[in-house]
Order: structure tokens, then C-alpha cells, then sequence
């Protein structure tokens, strides 16, 4: 297995990945609304991080060659693949209440 730096390469990658998200969190404090851009950026971030952790590259030597290839990580991708469309309902949900509930004001006919 190839390391960088002494660490695995998945290692590597959420450590890269954490950072990045470190400095565009510090770039959006700058803007009108850092903590909308921050807290988008790490939830991608944490989303990807959980896929990373719940997927993890298999190579083929782990697979005895007597045997049938066994799907380890079904259980993991199922809880995400769950979590993730349970996390897009709510966040429909809740879009479609704050447009049903914005103040409409009525405007003068002149």
C-alpha cells in the first residue's frame, strides 16, 4: 500500500479534505453570510468524510480466492444512503415551509 507522509491514502484525503474546509471557512467569515457558507462546507465535508469511513477501498488481496467475494460495507452504504435521503426530506420539508410561511404584504392598487 501506497503511503503519503506515513499515512494511508484515505487518511491523507480526509485530512486534506478537513483543511480546505478549515480555510474556506475562514475565507467566508468575510462575506454577508459566513455562517450559511461555513456550515454548508462542513456538512459536504462531513458527509463525505461518513461516505469515506463507511466505504472503504477494498483491494483484491483481501478476498480469499477459495471463497465467494463477500460484500462487507452493504450495512454502512444502506445507514448512508438512508441518513442522506432522510437528511433531503427534511431539508424539502423545511424549504417548503418557509415558502408557505413568508409574510406576504399587499401592495397599493396607486
Amino acid at each position: 500500500m501506497a503511503l503519503i507522509a506515513g499515512v494511508g491514502q484515505g487518511t491523507f484525503t480526509v485530512a486534506v479534505l478537513w483543511v480546505a474546509a478549515a480555510l474556506v471557512a475562514l475565507l467566508a467569515r468575510r462575506t454577508s453570510a459566513p455562517g450559511l457558507i461555513t456550515f454548508g462546507v462542513l456538512f459536504a465535508v462531513g458527509v463525505v468524510t461518513i461516505g469515506l469511513i463507511f466505504a472503504p477501498r477494498e483491494t483484491n488481496e483481501d478476498v480469499p480466492s477459495d471463497s465467494q467475494p463477500k460484500d462487507n460495507t452493504l450495512i454502512g452504504r444502506t445507514i448512508l444512503v438512508v441518513v442522506c435521503g432522510l437528511l433531503a426530506l427534511a431539508g424539502a420539508v423545511l424549504v417548503l415551509l418557509t415558502h408557505c410561511l413568508e409574510l406576504r404584504r399587499a401592495r397599493p392598487l396607486r
